[in-house]
């Protein structure tokens, strides 16, 4: 009977610190953030188009209530535009610029794909080849998988609600840190296919993450070490790297979370604070931080530059890939990237107007990521925030980025130059 009181005098300590910390660990986002303007690169050709989307990029600050907002444009293999607004830090009033960094999630997925498709480009690995060949130590499965259905969320790879009780552990609290790659298999070798490889698909980081394996195989470098040596230094991508990699990054923001009434608070989960959450165990597949401007020179290089990934490799990464039954997955999803050869909206250039984009977003713990690239366009956008609400939709970022980059779609505007 004692034991019980005790335990229930435990549990309400527990609620009434939890309900405690919700109810008074909110402060008010400062009001002039929107002020707070830092303009890197405006090229003065793209004049009318930066005026028009520059206040777009208040608009953005204000409805989706972050903290700050990072914006860079591509054009024809150059950055016409970068800029940030608001705050990087709201505690300490630092101001956030083009060179502020912030967690891109999923778009790491894309940074990943590119560094495979520089793989495929020297004939150092056939995407359709059984992952068993490449990786003999990884624990055998009940179907045979590949790479290129790793990319493609088409291997039947679990995701974050399909995990066993130790990888739950690792993934709810993001305490711990890995050092490899290989160490961070931990968290989902053992769980089985979901399906038969190819059958369907079933988006997830655990699949892209399996897949920077096979580029370590093949590489015999370390997978930050083979982006830093083929992407980073080759694309002067200065400010990219592997989330708790670099032990006192220069430009880290932080990250938040947000509430509808204009409230902030830094991002937590299970009481763990950044810069103490790990995303370690996914670089591949969600644990990147970058700036737009970094991931722009990528956009940019896909698009213009024939040597570094040649214009064959990369349509097949960016062609949709089709399940057993023949048709198209239900994302459109690509090898890394969504692929969207019909894209309309009132957003771009009209319901009536298609255009071909491919494109990655990435939602981390406090903050939102967005790179698009328009092909046919020659145009790059990606753009960054460091504040998010709990529940999230990401709709309102998304129509947000569209109309940010619709100035610089538009033929008349283009005219200017």
């Amino acid at each position: 009977m004692k034991k019980l009181k005790y335990t229930g005098v435990f549990i309400l300590i527990l609620a009434l610190f939890y309900f405690g910390y919700d109810l008074f660990s909110w402060d008010e986002i400062p009001n002039n953030r929107k002020f707070e303007k830092t303009i890197g690169i405006s090229d003065s050709g793209f004049s009318e188009q930066i005026r028009l989307s520059s206040k777009k990029l208040e608009v953005l600050l204000d409805s989706l209530n972050v903290p700050s907002v990072s914006i860079a444009i591509g054009v024809d293999n150059k950055i016409v535009w970068s800029e940030a607004i608001g705050y990087a830090d709201l505690d300490k009033k630092i101001n956030a610029t083009p060179k502020t960094t912030y967690r891109i999630g999923s778009t790491s997925k894309a940074v990943t794909s590119v560094a495979i498709m520089k793989l495929v480009q020297q004939n150092k690995l056939n995407l359709d080849e059984s992952v068993s060949n490449l990786l003999p130590d990884y624990p055998v499965k009940k179907w045979k998988f590949t790479t290129r259905q790793l990319l493609s969320h088409t291997a039947g790879f679990p995701d974050y609600e399909d995990l066993s009780i130790s990888g739950g552990f690792y993934t709810l609290l993001n305490f711990k840190q890995f050092h490899t790659v290989e160490e961070g298999l931990v968290v989902f070798k053992d769980v089985p296919l979901l399906f038969k490889p190819g059958d369907r698909f079933r988006y997830n980081s655990f699949d892209v993450v399996l897949a920077s394996r096979v580029i370590e195989k093949i590489s015999n470098q370390d997978f930050l070490g083979y982006l830093e040596n083929n992407l980073f230094q080759t694309l002067k991508m200065k400010h990219t790297y592997g989330d708790h990699f670099v032990k006192e990054p220069e430009y880290e923001a932080e990250f938040y979370q947000t509430s509808s009434g204009n409230k902030y608070r830094r991002w937590h989960t299970f009481g763990v604070l950044h810069p103490d959450q790990n995303l370690s165990y996914k670089w591949a597949g969600g644990g990147l931080l970058s700036t737009p401007g970094d991931l722009v020179k990528m956009g940019n290089a896909l698009l213009n530059d024939t040597t570094f990934v040649n214009t064959r490799v990369r349509n097949a990464f960016f062609e949709p890939q089709r399940l057993s039954n023949g048709e198209i997955n239900e994302q459109k999803y690509a090898l890394g990237w969504r692929s969207y050869y019909d894209y309309a909206s009132q957003h771009l250039l009209g319901e009536e107007t298609p255009v071909w984009m491919v494109h990655h977003g990435g939602v981390s713990k406090g903050s939102m990521n967005l790179l698009c690239l328009f092909p046919n366009e020659g145009v790059v956008i990606d753009v960054a925030i460091n504040g998010r609400q709990k529940e999230f939709d990401f709709s309102p970022f998304w129509y947000q980025v569209m109309d940010l980059v619709q100035p610089f779609l538009v033929k008349e505007y283009k005219a200017v130059q």
